[in-house]
């Protein structure tokens, strides 16, 4: 009988135990899910004042000031001397921000300018699905993506209710096979073009060449379209491998024998060798392809681009005699 008595006074003791430690646990709980729901809406007061005081400059008309600064001073954060500059001169015009909520202010209308600048970019060809527009944007941040701008955006364009992590590495992963089927097309286009002797230089034994060499094709090229071509000099070139003359138009033209696309730095050197030669026209020739970032930058600066295939084209219909 003292034993049973025992193991019920145990049973009961390990039972109360188990109870305590279960309402200690349910008790931290509580408390951090108190704390979770009091920063979620500290959090929410701090947005909706913000977005009352974004509204109250919108209507006053110095909402421009903080734009203007977000896209001149991108990386000039809270303690710097040019945004305590803007606090001041927000200040002179009756809004005395602390220092605080102006970096909310300024954090939040940057975030808006980064996302309408990558809507314009996504919907240039004017994608009609998700997928589509994930695509765009992958093109552009491949690698160094924000789901929280590609979510948003089509959350507004479509109604978006997916799980964009799945989707962003789903279409990438799309994207990385395509990529991986079109470089053995073209392997296999070089193993056939081995095969026949051809009198005329083409787009393949472009992959064979150097940059410098690939210039000199170019100048060849071009003078049997019937320009007058000079070809800079390699030290000093000033943003322009080629400077064409034909019936009063200047063209500059910068050369890309690469294997990768080319970027937006190519687009940029070409714009400045427009007013440094004083050209009418401006061209970057690339042996590969461009990426989307830079079709969108010669675009909105009226450069004309040729890609692999319009390269291909042009040698097909202008032949360049091999040596």
């Amino acid at each position: 009988m003292g034993m049973i008595t025992d193991f019920l006074k145990s049973f009961d003791k390990g039972y109360n135990n188990s109870n305590a430690e279960k309402n200690r646990s349910t008790k931290k709980e509580m408390q951090e899910l108190k704390k979770k729901e009091e920063l979620q809406n500290a959090l929410k007061l701090q947005f909706d004042k913000t977005r009352e005081s974004i509204i109250n400059l919108r209507d006053s008309g110095e909402l421009v000031l903080i734009d203007n600064y977000v896209k001149k001073y991108p990386n000039y954060p809270k303690g710097t001397v040019k945004f305590e500059n803007l606090r001041e001169l927000l200040k002179a015009r009756q809004f005395d921000f602390t220092k605080d909520e102006l970096e909310t202010i300024v954090r939040l209308r940057l975030s808006n300018l980064e996302c309408e600048e990558v809507k314009v970019k996504i919907f240039a060809d004017n994608p009609v699905n998700v997928d589509q527009c994930i695509r765009n944007y992958l093109a552009l941040f491949f690698y160094d993506f924000n789901e929280s701008i590609i979510r948003q955006i089509l959350v507004d364009k479509f109604n978006y209710t997916g799980v964009i992590e799945n989707d962003l590495e789903r279409v990438r992963r799309e994207m990385l096979r395509e990529k991986s089927a079109n470089e053995l097309k073209k392997f296999e286009s070089h193993l056939m073009a081995e095969v026949t002797t051809y009198d005329q230089i083409t787009v393949r034994d472009v992959d064979t060449i150097s940059g410098y060499d690939f210039e000199l094709l170019l100048k060849k090229l071009f003078t049997g379209m019937g320009y007058q071509v000079t070809h800079t000099s390699l030290s000093n070139d000033q943003g322009a491998d080629l400077i064409l003359e034909k019936e009063g138009t200047r063209s500059v033209v910068q050369a890309k024998n690469w294997t990768a696309n080319v970027g937006n730095s190519a687009i940029q050197e070409v714009v400045a060798a427009i007013k440094h030669y004083q050209a009418h026209r401006a061209l970057v020739i690339s042996s590969s392809g461009f990426t989307q970032s830079a079709i969108d930058l010669a675009r909105s600066n009226n450069v004309e681009l040729w890609d692999r295939a319009k390269l291909s084209t042009i040698l097909n219909d202008n032949p360049v005699p091999k040596n």
